[in-house]
Order: C-alpha cells, then structure tokens, then sequence
C-alpha cells in the first residue's frame, strides 16, 4: 500500500492544480463584467454624418480583450412590437461588431443641429470628450442659436 501512495498524492495534486486553473481560467473568460454607460457614445463611424447613438444607461457586457487593443463588449435588447427576420450566418460563428466611440466636440455640434439632447447628456459628453474652454463656446453658441429658432 505504501508503494502507491506517492502516486496516488501526484495524481491529487495534479487534480487540484487542473481544477484550480480551470476555475481560473472560466472566471477570466466569463462575461461576469459589466459596464454602465455613464456617457452617450457613437455607434459606428460618421462617414455620412449618419448619426446613431446608444444612450447613457445601457449596460455593456465584457466578451473579452482582443489582441488588436480593444475591448469587445455585448449589450442586450428587448425588442418590441416587431419580430426581427432572422438569417443564417453565412460563416458560423462569425461576428460583425460595429464599432463605438465617444462623442468629441465636431459630432456634439453635428448632433444638436439634427437631434434634441438633454442638458444632462450634454453636460455629460462634454465632461467625458475634455472639451476646452473654446469647445464649450462652440457648443453654447450652437445651443443659444437653437433656442432662438425652436424653443428649446
């Protein structure tokens, strides 16, 4: 019985050790991290002057750090009143993120020619882009402007 005892605590350790890297390894790659916009972002680039923008609030959820040097995030949507057409992937598996970035001062002055934003994203977008101090006057020219012609 002695004699099967050194490999009996071998095979246990390396047992341990395996799960122990394991658990490791699952709590790494898990998307347990979340982060909570604290700020509007853009969504995808301005080619265009398309604007699209995914509000303060919405939890992004971490999917991993890409070797590029950015960070993939998923976010989640309830979707109603339509029922989305549903395709198969031409390559399984294959994802198509679109891209996101925060809003600097040249999409902030595009943006409130063409939609309504609150004070509180406003103040918001300018706190996270580090407008300077001529920014912050471009913007409140826009404002100013607009509250002339619409009321607001």
């Amino acid at each position: 019985m002695s004699r099967w005892m050194p490999a009996f605590l071998s095979g246990a350790l390396g047992a341990l050790l395996t799960y122990a890297w394991m658990s490791y390894a699952a709590s790494e790659t898990s998307s347990e991290r979340s982060h909570v916009l604290e700020r509007p972002m853009l969504v995808g680039a301005n080619a265009e002057h398309a604007y699209y923008m995914l509000p303060a609030g919405v939890t992004l959820y971490w999917d991993g750090d890409m070797p590029e040097g950015f960070s993939r995030y998923k976010a989640y949507f309830n979707v109603e009143g339509q029922r989305l057409v549903e395709r198969e992937q031409t390559v399984p598996g294959a994802i198509t993120p679109a891209t996101l970035q925060p809003i600097y001062k040249e999409e902030l002055l595009d943006l409130l020619k063409v939609m309504k934003l609150s004070a509180a994203d406003i103040s918001s977008i300018i706190a996270g882009a580090q407008f300077t101090d001529e920014g912050r006057q471009q913007v409140r020219a826009v404002l100013d402007a607009s509250k002339g012609t619409d009321g607001r």
